[in-house]
Order: C-alpha cells, then sequence, then structure tokens
C-alpha cells in the first residue's frame, strides 16, 4: 500500500540520517538521499544513476515486480533493461506480507530461481557470475510451501527464521506479545439498517470512541463503509470543536485526492510531541494492510468490539480533511504548489542529472542531445573515461571492462552520419533516425562483420535502450526514394548511407565507407555472415538477460555521466 511505502521509506532516511550522524565514514555509507520511492505518481528512477552506491527502493509489488520482469509500470520503455538489471544485480529482495501478494508471491520465487541457475551455469562455463542477489520473505503467517514453483522448491526448515520475542535483548518484542489484550463486545449497535437508525449508530458510537479515548494515544475505529467513516469523522468534529483540550482527529479511506490524503497521513503517522491529548483515527479496513501503526483502543468493524492494547505513545501534526463525499453540495478546496511525495525524485533540478528520460518516441532522444555543443571526439573520450572509472567500481571483470570501454569509443560514431548532422542545426526528412545503429554497423563492418566482434556490437547499439535483440523498419518508416528506391532501411539508416572516417580513441580508426544493412535479413549472407537477430540471440543465450542487461547499463551510465558533465558548460574532469 502506498502509506506503508512511504511510512518505511521515512523510517529508513531517518535511520541513515542518524547512521552519518554518528560515523565518521559517511562517503561509504549509505545516505537518506539513497533511499527511493517506487509507486505511482512519484518519479523516483535517480537510483539508476550510481550502481556502485548503496541504494534501498521502497515499493508497491506492482511497481517493482514489474521492473524486475522487464515490463516497468510507468516507466520508460527504454529504462526497462537498465531496472531489470539493477534490480537482478547484487541486490536484496525483501518481501513483506507475503500472503497479501496474490500471484507475485510466485513470481518473486521464480525469479530468484532463475537467478540462481543462472549463476550456477555461469560458474560451469567458467564466466563471471556477477554479484549474488537474494530473497527474503516475511510474514506472520508463512507457510514455506507457498515459496513453492517449479523451479524454486519450497525452503528448507534451516532456511526459516522465526523471532523469538523473548530473544530480543531490550525486551521490546517480549512486552508487546506479551502484553495484555482486553477484548469487549461494545453496547452501541445499530437496531436496523434503517436510515434513522444507522445516522442514531454513527452518533452513538462518536460518543463511545470520545469516552474510550485515552489522552496522549491513539484510537483507531475502522468501520465498513466510506460514507459511514466520513458521517462518523463530521459528528466527532463537532463534538471536539465545543473542547478546549482536544485530541487530532484524522480520516483514512479510499477515495482522497493524493495531496489530501498526505495531510491525513501525517496525522495518523506524524511526530509524537505536537498534541499531548493524542489522535483519534477514523478509518476503513484500507488501513489494515496500509499501515503500521499501534493503537491504544481499537473499534473494529462494525463497532461491536472495543479492543484495549497495550501503552502507545501516539504522532499527530497538521490538519485538513478533503475526501469525496458524493454530495454535490461538498465542492474540495483546489490544490495548488502541492509538494512532491514523499521521496519523490527532484531529476529535472539536478545540475548533474541527465536529461528527462520518459521520451517513448522512437526518434527523440533527450538522452543524446546537449546543449553545450562538445566535438564528438571528445564525446567519446569522456564515456570510455567515465566507463574506466565505474567498471573498478563495481568489480567488473578484466574482459567486460575492455568490452565495455571499446563500445564507449565507439558507441556515438554514427552520429558523424550527416543526417544527425543536419538534423542538429535543422529539421532532417529523414525520421526515426538512431545513431547508434549507424554506430553497431560501422563497427561491425571494422571488425569484418566477426562473431567476436557481437557482443560489443549489442552494447553500441543498445545503449540509447531503442535498438535491441531486433532490427527492422518501424511500421511508418518511410522508404528510400529517387536513386536508393528499394534499399534496405531501418531506423532512419539506410543501407549504402556513407559514415565519413574518423580518428577514434585508443589508436583506433574508423576508415570510412557506406553501412551495410543485410545483417536485418534473416539467414545468411555472405558479406555480414549471420543476421542481427542470431547473433544477439546467441548473446542471450550464452550471458543469460541479467548479465546481459548489466553490461548494457553500465555502458549507458557511462553515457549519462559524461553527457551531464558536458552540459555543465561544456567542460569535463576525466579524474
Amino acid at each position: 500500500m502506498r502509506a506503508l511505502v512511504e511510512q518505511t521509506a521515512d523510517a529508513v532516511r531517518a535511520w541513515f540520517a542518524k547512521l552519518a550522524a554518528e560515523t565518521d565514514d559517511a562517503g561509504r555509507l549509505p545516505r537518506p538521499e539513497d533511499v527511493h520511492v517506487l509507486m505511482g505518481g512519484v518519479d523516483a528512477d535517480g537510483w539508476l544513476d550510481e550502481p556502485e552506491r548503496p541504494a534501498v527502493l521502497v515499493g508497491t509489488q506492482d511497481m517493482l515486480l514489474s521492473r524486475a520482469l522487464m515490463r516497468g509500470y510507468a516507466s520508460s520503455r527504454a529504462l526497462w533493461p537498465m531496472e531489470f538489471a539493477l534490480l537482478h544485480e547484487d541486490a536484496q529482495w525483501v518481501f513483506d506480507e507475503v500472503q497479501l501478494m496474490g500471484a507475485g508471491r510466485a513470481t518473486s520465487a521464480q525469479l530468484e530461481a532463475f537467478r540462481r541457475s543462472e549463476a550456477d551455469r555461469a560458474r560451469r562455463d567458467g564466466r563471471a557470475a556477477g554479484a549474488v542477489s537474494r530473497s527474503l520473505w516475511i510474514s506472520a503467517t508463512l507457510d514455506p510451501g507457498w515459496l513453492a514453483t517449479v523451479d524454486h522448491p519450497a525452503p528448507p526448515s534451516a532456511a526459516v527464521v522465526r523471532v523469538d520475542p523473548a530473544a530480543a535483548p531490550d525486551g521490546r518484542l517480549a512486552r508487546l506479545a506479551q502484553a495484555a489484550k482486553r477484548l469487549a463486545r461494545s453496547p452501541v449497535a445499530p437496531a436496523s439498517p434503517k436510515k434513522p437508525d444507522l445516522a442514531d449508530y454513527v452518533a452513538r458510537l462518536a460518543d463511545a470512541i470520545l469516552d474510550a479515548h485515552r489522552g496522549g494515544r491513539m484510537t483507531l475505529a475502522i468501520v465498513n463503509r466510506v460514507a459511514r467513516a466520513q458521517a462518523l469523522r463530521d459528528i466527532l468534529d463537532k463534538k471536539l470543536s465545543r473542547r478546549p483540550a482536544a485530541p487530532t482527529l484524522a480520516l483514512v479511506h479510499s477515495r482522497f485526492r493524493p495531496a489530501d490524503r498526505a495531510r491525513e497521513m501525517e496525522k495518523v503517522i506524524g511526530a509524537d510531541e505536537l498534541n499531548p491529548h493524542g489522535r483519534i483515527v477514523i478509518a476503513t479496513q484500507a488501513v489494515e494492510a496500509g499501515l503500521d501503526i499501534s493503537a491504544a483502543v481499537l473499534f473494529h468493524r462494525a463497532g461491536s468490539l472495543v479492543l484495549a492494547g497495550p501503552a502507545f505513545r501516539p504522532r499527530q501534526p497538521l490538519r485538513g480533511a478533503s475526501g469525496f463525499t458524493g454530495d454535490p453540495k461538498h465542492v474540495p478546496e483546489p490544490i495548488s504548489g502541492s509538494p512532491a511525495p514523499s521521496g519523490a525524485s527532484a531529476t529535472a533540478d539536478r545540475a548533474d542529472a541527465p536529461a528527462p528520460r520518459d521520451a517513448e518516441g522512437h526518434d527523440e532522444d533527450p538522452l543524446s542531445g546537449n546543449e553545450a555543443l562538445v566535438p564528438l571526439a571528445d564525446h567519446l573520450r569522456n564515456v570510455a573515461a567515465e566507463a574506466e572509472s565505474l567498471c573498478p567500481a563495481l568489480d567488473v571483470e578484466p574482459a567486460a571492462r575492455a568490452t565495455i570501454g571499446r563500445a564507449a569509443r565507439w558507441h556515438d560514431l554514427g552520429k558523424a552520419h550527416e543526417v544527425f548532422q543536419d538534423t542538429k542545426q535543422t529539421r532532417h526528412g529523414r525520421t526515426w533516425f538512431r545513431h547508434e545503429l549507424a554506430s553497431a554497423l560501422a563497427f561491425l563492418a571494422h571488425e569484418d562483420w566477426s562473431r567476436d566482434a557481437d557482443l560489443t556490437a549489442y552494447l553500441i547499439a543498445a545503449h540509447h535502450g531503442k535498438v535491441r535483440m531486433n532490427l527492422r523498419a518501424l511500421p511508418r518508416e518511410a522508404a528510400p526514394k529517387e536513386g536508393r528506391a528499394g534499399a534496405r532501411f531501418a531506423r532512419g539508416v539506410w543501407e549504402g548511407d556513407e559514415l565519413p572516417p574518423f580518428d577514434l580513441e585508443g589508436g583506433e580508426r574508423w576508415a570510412g565507407g557506406s553501412l551495410l544493412l543485410s545483417i536485418m535479413e534473416l539467414g545468411w549472407d555472405d558479406v555480414s555472415r549471420e543476421s542481427w537477430t542470431e547473433r544477439t540471440r546467441e548473446q542471450l543465450a550464452r550471458l543469460g538477460p541479467f548479465r546481459l542487461a548489466w553490461l548494457e547499463t553500465l555502458l549507458r551510465v557511462a553515457d549519462w555521466r559524461a553527457s551531464a558533465k558536458e552540459r555543465k558548460g561544456g567542460c569535463y574532469d576525466a579524474r
């Protein structure tokens, strides 16, 4: 639930802030800004920028599991491979409340099985397996058999950790587990489902809540319907308004706008000290799976139960309630200048951030743009320098490091193409031109179409996430005309396009020449040999999806970093 995501993220940020204040090694430890929230309506992709730093991602299962399946919900399609890679490399997954996950439970277990299988295969083949990822499933009612899938056996008893409250050193868990909880049936109940009887019931329930409330503590009342929760809150508000010293009143249900919901949630989980008279929280059952809170007194559902629990010091701030009531007379107050939800990434405001990443168009490429005009040779050198810095920080093995470094030196060679150069000045008529495809074709030609060049060529082509496993023309892409009619074409590149000579870093040189697109055809060609599809599928089969996406991600991060530094005045420090 969204509220629990925000509550958890805030708690982790508080841990890291305290850790930073009490240690001298703050440069290597997690920081509050290393905590990222992933849920609908929150732009949080800043965790992709620094794969070498620790990061804590807190999110709903739809947001996180969809990214683990390379289908990131509410994410740019071009970012899917990067999110996929970072969630399967050196990641510790924690799945809370497993009993509520539905199909996500089996998905999480099967993904863990796939990761283990790929790591075992890499070791058998003598390849680098990458950093280990693990999964932890948590539930008060967990049956280990729930985690059994076709490839993931149920965990053995030795792998199941059960919490013993008595073993906690400070005794807090034992006190909570053993605290007396007095359960009683409330005499307040509706006489019938008729409107007058229900109205009388809500009024009497309000009095019962006020009588049971303990100063300085939380009282939580859970009812079945939103309308009933709203009516109960209104009655309590009127009664409390006549008191000189009143507890804070909060309302929790599913019909709030985000900003209104945030204000109400602050009353529920805010600071302890702001109201010594405590809090009364009126809620629907949405609160049960959505918050981590404790209450001294609980009224549950139809008002038939009163549960007096252990002492709890509550929290409270702010005021406000404007959920949708269905009454045309009730007009919500306009919301303007609302703050971003907790944990939202301010990507657009960060001086070192890449350009916006949400462009889905095949010819849109904000990351390739640069307000500061930088010579192509300089940019290729800068990206190679970033790759050389990033790979050791992530302990990338020498062979992969060499491949990524070479791909960095070639990745933007296609920007020397006249279409790209013309587009930088005006708007060229050839749409959907992908400079990275031109770069990959030039590299393969330079390597005489050797199969040993396949991985480097793939990394070059995939460095914007738009040319990856398949190579074909787009449905609305215009074919060459006039003297070029009948030529192969794909992603704005036409067979026979000339790419001028260019000197590259590392003593390499592209001698210049025309680009060949026979590789887009299935089957064998006497010049380009195997197709692009066969070459990329073989890399996928050899390295596996996790490793291939990981290598792809490293080059993309190096490119982002170089571009970000170049945007800051066009200068670059390659330390």
